[in-house]
């Protein structure tokens, strides 16, 4: 069982830092939130295009985080 986990934690490690080489933000930050990473996921979406940002918005809100969707919005 702890072998499973560790390598649970390696595979989520891997895959969040493909999507930051990729530029896979959206998925990135949908991994994030996942894993209540919230203020990764904020770091990872602060500096996006509007058009992008609106595609994270959702991606936010989805995960129950519409407060910080919002505050990502106007700022």
């Amino acid at each position: 069982m702890v072998h499973s986990r560790a390598v649970r934690r390696g595979l989520v490690s891997w895959y969040i830092r493909i999507c930051r080489e990729t530029g896979r933000i959206h998925d990135l930050v949908d991994r994030l939130l996942a894993l209540r990473r919230v203020e990764e996921a904020v770091e990872a979406a602060e500096g996006l295009g509007d058009y992008a940002l609106l595609g994270v918005a959702d991606i936010f809100v989805r995960h129950h985080h519409g407060k910080v969707a919002e505050r990502l919005v106007r700022n």
